[in-house]
């Protein structure tokens, strides 16, 4: 009796792959931050403001400055990923990306809008992610920005982190559906 799956590894894998495309969290890098900066913050000033007298005070300022810190890491590399531009693969026009995308993408924590500005991807409801092509020098930018209502619902403190958290997953999903439209173009 043959007991073995008729599927091959690698066409597991692939399954695999195109389920799970969002298996990154960037914030697995912060936690150490989370936990270490606060505290070696609040230590340093809680020795150096001893001397003078504001010992509390002093360790309550060390841990805001370290917790601003690690938002600032988090906005300062989600602008970074803002800023990136991407080449334009194959002969991809903003015609033939819409009509790959209409037809042929799907994800599930992804609606795709096109309006006016352009291509947006909108993920889990919380980030927009708005696609800039430049058909003349061959590459686009993504925009990412968190939707009116995460910004209410989250406030301003947390937003910094969650767009980063955002921005990092849904990047490659964006570049792996303009690969496959430049494929399906050809």
């Amino acid at each position: 009796m043959n007991t073995e799956n008729p599927l091959s590894k690698e066409t597991l894998a692939q399954v695999k792959n195109i389920r799970n495309i969002n298996i990154l969290d960037p914030l697995e890098k912060f936690t150490k931050l989370y936990i270490f900066l606060p505290i070696i913050g609040a230590v340093i000033f809680f020795i150096t403001s001893a001397k003078i007298g504001g010992a509390i005070i002093g360790a309550l300022l060390g841990s805001g400055v370290a917790w601003f810190s690690i938002r600032l890491i988090a906005t300062v590399r989600s602008l970074k990923l803002n800023f990136t531009k991407y080449p334009l693969p194959g002969y991809l026009t903003k015609e033939k990306l819409l009509a790959y995308l209409g037809s042929n993408f799907s994800h599930p924590d992804i609606q795709i809008n096109k309006g006016l500005l352009g291509i947006s991807f909108i993920y889990k409801n919380s980030s927009t992610h708005r696609i800039y092509l430049n058909e003349e020098k061959r590459h686009f930018s993504i925009s990412s920005t968190m939707t009116f209502k995460s910004r209410l619902k989250y406030g301003m403190q947390v937003n910094s982190l969650k767009l980063y958290k955002n921005t990092v997953q849904v990047t490659p999903i964006i570049l792996k559906a303009f690969e496959d439209a430049s494929n399906s173009a050809n």
